[in-house]
């Protein structure tokens, strides 16, 4: 058989008789298909037979693989319908959790850090030199504030600009460049139902941001990695300002965040040196340079912190519990996305079946998977390594390392799944199911809110109890009992009542007056302490010293309610 000459259609060379070579180029309403030198033009919309090759469409497939089909046009456009209802199911879930979730600590450490009762410098000295991350996510809320009267909420509702901008991306990047739709398509379903996306947006920290970035710097990767098309015009100009925007976002918005990007990065960089492409090995090296430099240069003005902060860390975490804990993260993410994952492990023998350097050098899907798969093995041990010295593991430090394993998952299984109705169906119901339950778990978390509901309670009872906040532990941090105070007054303020500032001492009061309350927030592990253990740690933090037999203690969700009896002799006696 002569040589196979398409040059004026896909601009392929010759192909020698007898090679086996997978292409196949999309061409309007048909598609080219290469298969040992066997070029035919496949009218999908026309006709099921392929005359002189095999009988009907289904015994093509059998003979050439599954993978040789490029027309999908009708599931393709099945998968943007369900895309899209993916993202109204996800914007209504966690629009309503915005509102009905509860705070925590940490949003009440973005409100004390973007206040704009300071200026920007003293902001930067006083408090962003005092946090232990980055000051980039501060500063860009301090800077909100001259337009915006930020509050839990309001602040949560920010986290629409980075999702707006990353679906903007992805879509724009969609329309200029045909041959990363399918990938972008199942990925973006699937980061849509993720545990972490569906959590993290209403929350009012830099996590939803860096997820994001890391969302965009990873769909850039896949574009660059591509070398066997040309990356240019505004294709190109797209693809290199979304990666040196998201490198970044990504290295100064979290410590760990840039930790992960910084190895996910090296690794394809790596790979590029291997490969002869310098000029993207450079490219990367000196976008991550610049990237880089601010985050060095703001840990060096704060080293002497972080490293006092370090001895009185909260985090313990050994090498065991790590594993454990890695485990179970991997296994949640991949729950938003079993079908896919599964349609991706299939997928996966056949890549070491085919053979490595062979697919490599064939396919750009695979060979970005591999890479994929690189990056996460080094990442995870680098981070096991790290944290034998100085505890990290904590599943939303690892957001990085979940959206490699989406990546992973879309790379394999998003060329199968969109060939298949019955297979995008039961993706899309997997997330269907996963932004519902996810949606619902964050909503009905009432944190801060559930402690105050119990003291409401107390005072519809005795409305002239007073209500004293415990200080609670410091953690070595000289603003972590501004930002405590801080919280204490904003949910009680959400919640309607009044309360007393930190450190006011209890008085004792006649037995026929109301009992003192004291409200002890940001406890956990509740429901492993007795009654006696909490009232021994609470009560002396707020000048009570007296065993208090009699007192009620009351478990919230993320603290404690005590409920003092005047009357009970010693209750009262100031701690000595």
């Amino acid at each position: 058989m002569p040589p196979c000459h398409i040059n004026e259609i896909a601009q392929v060379g010759p192909i020698p008789s007898g090679q086996i070579i997978w292409h196949r180029y999309d061409q309007g309403s048909y598609t080219i298909v290469i298969f040992k030198s066997v070029c035919r033009e496949i009218a999908l919309r026309n006709s099921l037979r392929i005359p002189g090759f095999a009988p009907d469409l289904r015994e093509f497939k059998t003979l050439v693989g599954i993978k040789s089909i490029a027309d999908s046009r009708p599931q393709f456009k099945l998968g943007l319908l369900l895309a899209a209802l993916t993202a109204a199911l996800f914007g209504a879930l966690v629009y309503l959790a915005v509102y009905s979730r509860g705070p925590w600590m940490d949003e009440f450490w973005s409100l004390y850090l973007s206040s704009p009762e300071l200026s920007t410098s003293d902001a930067f000295w006083t408090r962003w030199a005092l946090d232990v991350h980055p000051p980039l996510f501060s500063m860009l809320l301090h800077l909100s504030q001259s337009a915006l009267d930020l509050s839990i909420v309001t602040g949560r509702m920010l986290n629409t600009t980075p999702a707006a901008l990353t679906a903007l991306f992805f879509l724009t990047l969609a329309l200029v460049d045909k041959s990363q739709r399918k990938f972008l398509l199942v990925y973006s379903i699937l980061v849509l139902s993720c545990w972490a996306f569906i959590r993290y947006f209403p929350e009012f920290r830099s996590y939803f941001s860096a997820l994001c970035s890391f969302a965009i710097l990873i769909a850039c990767l896949k574009r660059i990695d591509a070398t066997e098309e040309p990356l240019s015009g505004i294709n190109g100009t797209l693809v290199w300002a979304g990666f040196a925007a998201s490198l970044a976002f990504c290295i100064n918005l979290h410590y760990i965040v840039a930790f992960i990007t910084v190895v996910t990065v090296a690794v394809f960089g790596i790979g590029f040196a291997l490969r002869r492409h310098w000029k993207l090995f450079w490219t990367l090296a000196v976008l991550g340079t610049l990237s880089v430099a601010p985050l060095l240069a703001f840990f060096i003005a704060q080293r002497q912190f972080l490293e006092h902060m370090a001895e009185t860390f909260w985090l313990n975490v050994g090498t065991l519990e790590a594993l454990v804990l890695l485990s179970k993260f991997f296994l949640v993410i991949a729950s938003g996305s079993a079908i896919a994952t599964l349609v991706a492990l299939v997928r996966l023998p056949s890549i070491f079946m085919t053979g490595v350097r062979q697919s490599i050098a064939d396919d750009p899907e695979v060979r970005f998977a591999l890479m994929l798969i690189v990056a996460m093995v080094i990442a995870i041990a680098a981070v096991l390594v790290v944290n034998v010295e100085r505890p990290i593991v904590q599943a939303r430090y690892m957001l990085s390392l979940g959206l490699l394993q989406l990546a992973l998952v879309a790379t394999l299984s998003s060329s199968l799944i969109l060939q298949s109705r019955l297979l995008l169906g039961l993706v899309f119901l997997n997330s269907a199911v996963s932004i519902l339950y996810q949606g619902h778990e964050v909503g009905s978390e009432k944190q801060w809110y559930s402690s105050a509901e119990i003291i409401k309670h107390q005072l519809a009872l005795c409305p002239a109890s007073r209500v004293h906040p415990e200080r609670g532990e410091i953690f070595g941090d000289a603003n972590y009992a501004n930002v405590k105070e801080l919280a204490y007054h904003y949910t009680a303020r959400h919640a309607g009542f009044p309360i007393d500032d930190l450190d006011t001492p209890i008085t004792a009061s006649p037995a026929a007056q109301c009992p003192p309350i004291v409200w002890a927030e940001h406890y956990f592990d509740l429901e492993d302490r007795t009654d006696e253990d909490l009232r021994e740690k609470i009560l002396p933090s707020v000048g009570v010293n007296g065993t208090c037999a009699r007192s009620k203690v009351y478990r919230a969700e993320s603290g404690v309610v005590i409920v003092l009896d005047p009357s009970e002799p010693g209750c009262m006696a100031p701690a000595g």
